[in-house]
């Protein structure tokens, strides 16, 4: 966290929503789990903008400790930073690629054309899937792993537990009430 903390400190980050021991926290990165939390039906007020900055604040003490204790150089550790830091990198890479190269009906269609026959050369025709839906942003748990169950829950209007768990449940929202998933 410390050396994250640092490479974001590398670039200018505009105003700093507070400061915890020298370091800051950047406004956008308050107003961005704000627009997440209020994504995910959380109200977007001053409370939860003041309990942000806290957990925000609390969260870089402990990660402060963790790194001073060396932690951050434990093998497991260091392969979850690392698991995060490429699905964060991923994401973004997809986001940014699909707002510059939006996708047609004919290019899904043809995508879909293609995922399906290359299942099914591979595979009994019960793996072929019914539908391929393009997203923004694919759940995923804070370790990279993808959440087919809580997506299979959002599809079918049921409750989502462990939304805690995500490291970006907002995603989950992408899913909601789909045209697509009604035909």
């Amino acid at each position: 966290m410390a050396a994250a903390a640092k490479t974001a400190d590398a670039a200018p980050a505009g105003p700093a929503a507070a400061t915890v021991n020298g370091t800051a926290i950047p406004q956008r990165t308050v107003d961005n789990i704000a627009r997440q939390a209020a994504a995910s039906g959380r109200p977007d007020t001053p409370e939860t903008r003041k309990t942000i900055v806290d957990q925000l604040a609390l969260q870089m003490v402990v990660a402060d400790e963790a790194v001073k204790k060396g932690l951050d150089k434990n093998p497991e550790v260091a392969e979850q930073i690392d698991a995060m830091r490429q699905s964060v990198l991923a994401n973004a890479y997809v986001r940014d690629y699909m707002k510059n190269n939006p996708v047609t009906d004919d290019m899904l269609k043809a995508e879909y054309d293609r995922i399906k026959a290359t299942i099914r050369a591979g595979a009994s025709p019960r793996h072929v899937p019914a539908k391929v839906i393009a997203v923004a942003d694919i759940p995923r748990t804070r370790s990279g792993k993808l959440v087919e169950l809580a997506v299979r829950d959002v599809v079918h209007g049921r409750p989502v537990s462990n939304r805690e768990a995500l490291a970006n449940p907002e995603a989950l929202e992408l899913f909601a009430d789909l045209a697509e998933l009604k035909e």
